[in-house]
């Protein structure tokens, strides 16, 4: 390797390192001031570096927000999109399977990056979206309308194997969702600085047995 290879990579890794720093800083002060209050200045301070270099990676708090949450957001569609295609083949045998994995997915989702979680939970529960650019605002609902269609054909399906008791896909998305961000954010009051919420999971098992005790059929 030639020492012009080398400066290249080293000053890529620089970058990347100095982008996540951003983003790092980026969470910690939407988390600690909130998403309005949070501002570009203070994010630079966090992060130890110049506004104008922060400018340089992202050029508003919209494309932090965006980098930090979108993750999660796809993350969401493709689990989504896993079970979709499981239930599409009848790959099932219970309902109980179904709704387990989907609680599963909300677990392992939050636990990939919690901070990046909470930031996306604070702006669908504090209408933190009406502030936001028309493009932002545009590329959440319509992830959002994804999510849900997939977790409407979802349980539709599994209703028409059997598996799930007939009722209101519509209603039920929203309480299977409702749930788990209540859940996390009650958490959150009752432990604050416990990033990881160690009683999430098993608070989610429980949930999920109430959901698997309502809702299943075999």
């Amino acid at each position: 390797m030639d020492n012009r290879t080398m400066i290249q990579e080293r000053r890529e890794r620089e970058r990347q390192q100095r982008m996540q720093s951003i983003l790092d800083a980026a969470k910690r002060m939407f988390i600690s001031r909130g998403y309005r209050k949070a501002t570009m200045d203070e994010i630079a301070v966090e992060a130890e570096i110049s506004k104008p270099t922060i400018y340089q990676y992202f050029k508003t708090k919209d494309e932090l927000y965006c980098t930090i949450t979108y993750p999660v957001i796809e993350d969401l569609k493709t689990d989504m999109e896993t079970m979709l295609e499981k239930v599409s083949h009848g790959q099932y045998t219970s309902g109980a399977a179904i709704i387990g994995d989907h609680f599963a997915t909300y677990y392992r989702i939050f636990s990939r990056d919690p901070d990046a979680f909470r930031i996306f939970m604070l702006f669908n529960l504090t209408g933190i979206i009406d502030e936001v650019t028309e493009e932002v605002r545009s590329r959440v609902i319509d992830a959002a309308r994804l999510r849900y269609r997939g977790m409407r054909k979802i349980y539709t399906l599994a209703m028409d194997q059997g598996l799930i008791k007939k009722s209101d896909v519509y209603q039920l998305q929203d309480l299977l969702w409702g749930a788990f961000l209540g859940i996390v954010q009650s958490l959150d009051m009752k432990n604050p600085g416990d990033k990881l919420n160690k009683n999430l999971k098993s608070t989610l098992t429980f949930a999920e047995n109430v959901f698997i005790e309502a809702l299943v059929l075999k």
